[in-house]
């Protein structure tokens, strides 16, 4: 039985081989009424050396950004997407209904992950007034023993999905569907979604005054608030297009600012990072800091090129930004026929794929660079003989298994970039990866000494040339910088992590199959 599955496999190698040959601005709210310090800016540690493979590095200039992504093409994945059109909303009947029983002198505030690092929500409190979203509309509650009364009711044009309280403000952020009606929106070739972040002074909660318009190009990720900053972290998949904005838009109060400072004069013109790796796709990760106690300060900001961003998780002190990368099966399938075959080809084919591999990625990707040398291997493997190719078919298998086992750490990694909160702008510290794919945020933490700790899940590798056909779980804890210290793997084999948490110096998993076992 063995042998006649492994030989089922030989011809599956052969015939895939073989078979790549085919290869006007939103108008504010209308308000209806009824009766910490920051500490000291820490080192970035950005390197300046080409030959740092995996460092990150700042362009010079937007210029070399545009000859970048002009040799780049854009592969927006839609898994990554974050649905803004979908927001949690609260019936204000269901609300107001069990609101007295709630009212004490002490109150309930939003779960919060990290102390001292206040997360959105779609209801907030101070403890006298209660600030609650309801559909388009977010109501201002006094609530007290004596009485529940809505002093003032804020109705948006587009739905509100977050809320923060802070220094005596309320912000408040969703996803901007009326600036795609505006005449500012209409002057973009580029169609992106837009996120709006409004900022009430709350003097008087019964009328509050905005004091901040803003509108953001991007789809919300997540956002924090720690030492009245907000951190408003945005993803942007979109095509490069000749003519215009190179990096994100801010238009605030109605007004585009341009990317180009001169002067005094306000502009939103974010420094952009990337790392020395290839990019077969991309997107901008914007991380945009607002101070709240300052009505007038402009709004700081940077951009990250990454491959993805899909969960963060933000300390007192820092942000880590986290991505799934998944291996390329292509790359290993290629990388086993070339230690069979290259050997075996002829000088004339040889100086073909030394051609194809020193073209400028400007003019073949490497993906595009993949296909056609791959294309070369299988036109050779279709013109051997029968006995040739019978021995070949070993050799290629052979290869392959041994390629995809020394892989198969890399099927699912996580990875994880982190930057130091100082001040008005993060500052990138370093970069790392492990083994599997997080759940959320609360999968990782960082504790008391500065090392993050992570739970991940390796999932099943659906590939008939891996050596696995099982999920299991994993920890792992990394130094400040990132650097391994210690690690427990193949944790509840078969099973994959449906919740973590981490306390204090106690890590707890709950997997799942078919029951639930805590760990």
């Amino acid at each position: 039985m063995k042998k006649s599955l492994i030989y089922i496999s030989l011809f599956a190698v052969v015939s895939l081989f073989l078979s790549s040959c085919s290869l006007s601005r939103e108008k504010a709210p209308k308000v209806e009424q009824t009766n910490n310090n920051i500490e000291a800016p820490v080192t970035p540690i950005v390197s300046q050396e080409s030959n740092n493979s995996g460092q990150m590095k700042k362009f010079s200039s937007y210029d070399e950004l545009r000859v970048f992504l002009e040799a780049k093409a854009a592969v927006l994945p839609d898994a990554y997407r974050r649905d803004t059109n979908k927001s949690l909303t609260l019936s204000y009947d269901s609300f107001t209904s069990n609101l007295s029983e709630q009212i004490n002198n002490d109150y309930s505030q939003t779960n919060l992950q990290v102390i001292g690092v206040d997360e959105a929500d779609i209801i907030k409190t101070d403890g006298t007034f209660i600030y609650a979203v309801s559909y388009n509309d977010l109501f201002i509650i006094k609530a007290s023993d004596a009485e529940v009364k809505v002093l003032a009711k804020l109705s948006f044009y587009s739905r509100p999905t977050e809320l923060y309280l802070s220094q005596g403000k309320l912000v408040v952020i969703g996803a901007d569907s009326e600036i795609m009606d505006s005449g500012v929106y209409k002057k973009f070739r580029r169609q992106s979604p837009y996120t709006f972040v409004k900022v009430f002074d709350l003097t008087d909660p019964a009328a509050p005054e905005q004091i901040r318009d803003l509108d953001f190009e991007g789809s919300y990720l997540d956002s924090r608030i720690v030492n009245s900053h907000l951190y408003l972290i945005l993803n942007n998949y979109h095509d490069y297009i000749v003519g215009e904005s190179i990096v994100p838009r801010l238009v605030d109060d109605g007004r585009i600012l341009p990317n180009v400072c001169r002067d005094d004069s306000v502009c939103f013109a974010p420094d952009v990072y990337y790392f020395d790796t290839p990019y077969d796709s991309y997107n901008f990760t914007s991380i945009n800091t607002l101070d709240l106690t300052s009505a007038k300060d402009p709004v700081e900001t940077q951009t990250y090129l990454l491959n993805s961003a899909q969960s963060i998780y933000v300390s007192a002190k820092n942000i880590y930004l986290t991505y799934t990368k998944y291996l390329d099966e292509q790359a290993v399938r290629l990388d086993a026929m070339q230690s069979v075959l290259a050997s075996k080809l002829n000088n004339s084919e040889t100086l073909i794929i030394d051609k194809i591999n020193k073209t400028d990625s400007a003019i073949l990707s490497n993906r595009e660079k993949q296909q056609k040398i791959e294309q070369i291997y299988s036109n050779f493997l279709a013109s051997r003989s029968a006995d040739e190719l019978s021995i070949l078919e070993v050799e290629l298998t052979d290869s392959l298994q041994k390629k995809f086992a020394a892989e198969a750490k890399n099927w699912e990694q996580t990875m994880i970039y982190k930057l130091a909160l100082s001040g008005a702008l993060p500052v990138y510290q370093a970069k790392a990866s492990v083994p599997g794919v997080i759940l959320n945020q609360f999968s990782l933490d960082e504790d008391t000494s500065g090392n993050l700790r992570l739970a991940t899940t390796i999932s099943q590798i659906n590939s008939s040339f891996a050596d696995t056909n099982s999920s299991s779980a994993s920890v792992y804890i990394l130094s400040p910088q990132l650097t391994l210290l210690s690690s427990i793997e193949n944790i509840a084999p078969g099973e994959r992590i449906y919740a973590s948490r981490f306390l204090g110096d106690r890590g707890y998993l709950i997997t799942f199959k078919q029951t639930d076992p805590l760990y």
